[in-house]
């Protein structure tokens, strides 16, 4: 329990101190490495936020099969799309210089889920191994941080692929902050006796 007039957290889900800090703390305005302009113009592509009742949901299971992701039972995907707080896609335009890519083709995808007051995990960043390194997955990455900060979530988190942790640390992510340890917890198989 808080002592009165001493904020710490534990009324309200705040995990720790160093969590509390981050939480509460005020952000400076983000700076994007690459304007909307130089995917629309440059790349011919788009980013799209929120939900897409016309999103065709094997399409972004072909598109997660294609960096190694699991595939996922199109039921529970699209409950799990419901119940995001953020989501961007990335479209492929007919500004696309891409013969393998059709326009609105879903070139890039990642979502946020939140308690929208401090705490937001990014979730699923995948971008088509054909057109990954030109920015679209730091792009996606910088915008949903933007758009928390915005609503006022400071506390930002994600699960990263030891091949992409650069990335993310270039995005201003650190690994163990405040001498935090993310933990995820694994359902074992249980033993017959």
């Amino acid at each position: 329990m808080s002592m009165k007039g001493t904020y710490r957290g534990e009324d309200d889900g705040v995990a720790s101190g160093a969590d509390c800090m981050r939480a509460l703390r005020t952000m400076p305005p983000t700076t994007f490495s690459n304007a909307d302009a130089y995917f629309t113009e440059k790349l011919g592509a788009e980013f799209v936020f929120g939900q897409r009742p016309d999103a065709d949901l094997d399409e972004l299971n072909a598109l997660f099969a294609t960096v190694g992701f699991p595939q996922r039972d199109p039921v529970r995907l699209k409950r799990a799309l419901v119940n995001s707080h953020l989501i961007v896609w990335v479209v492929a335009t007919d500004k696309n210089k891409s013969r393998a890519t059709h326009v609105g083709q879903v070139i890039g995808f990642a979502r946020v889920t939140s308690d929208k007051v401090f705490n937001g995990t990014i979730w699923d960043v995948v971008v088509s191994p054909e057109w990954q390194g030109a920015g679209i997955g730091r792009g996606m990455v910088e915008r949903l941080v933007d758009k928390m900060l915005e609503e006022g979530i400071n506390n930002v988190s994600l699960y990263a692929e030891p091949a992409v942790v650069k990335l993310y640390n270039d995005c201003g992510f650190e690994i163990d902050p405040g001498g935090t340890t993310g933990m995820a917890f694994r359902v074992k198989s249980r033993r017959r006796k």
